[in-house]
């Protein structure tokens, strides 16, 4: 049953991602025509032996985005744990100025009776917010 589930999610996965990166393809003319000529979005994942999904993160921007990046976090709990969320970074110029855009998506909150799963949540949420502070103090510090 295991093996079935493994090949379900990749399936599933494989199908997201392709989605996501046909998505990704047409932002550039869809989100033009609504305003938004630039874009940042992080790089779709490999698929692994259960598969990993895409965090579905993006930036739109109508000026300039000079630089960007991606922060994957380096773990979540449960169903997040397939997932590549993240910290996407984009350095946007506004006329003569630059301003540091971030997007996040964080794991999800587990709130059950199992105290075990709730402290893990919690525990991975904490964790993340202080990788979200140090990427975000690491690309401040590069692009001043």
């Amino acid at each position: 049953q295991s093996k079935k589930l493994c090949r379900t999610m990749t399936l599933y996965v494989f199908k997201r991602c392709l989605r996501h990166s046909l998505i990704q393809i047409n932002n550039n003319t869809s989100s033009t025509a609504i305003g938004f000529p630039y874009f940042a979005t992080c790089e779709s994942p490999g698929l692994t032996n259960c598969g990993v999904t895409c965090s579905g993160l993006i930036i739109f921007s109508r000026f300039p985005i000079v630089e960007h990046s991606f922060h994957k976090f380096s773990h979540g709990v449960f169903s997040d744990s397939i997932a590549s969320k993240g910290v996407l970074f984009a350095k946007i110029m506004v006329r003569d100025k630059y301003i540091s855009l971030f997007n996040t998506h964080m794991n999800a909150s587990y709130v059950g009776t199992n105290i075990n799963e709730i402290q893990a949540s919690i525990e991975t949420r904490e964790d993340q917010i202080i990788e979200c502070r140090d990427f975000i103090n690491q690309m401040i510090d590069k692009t001043n």
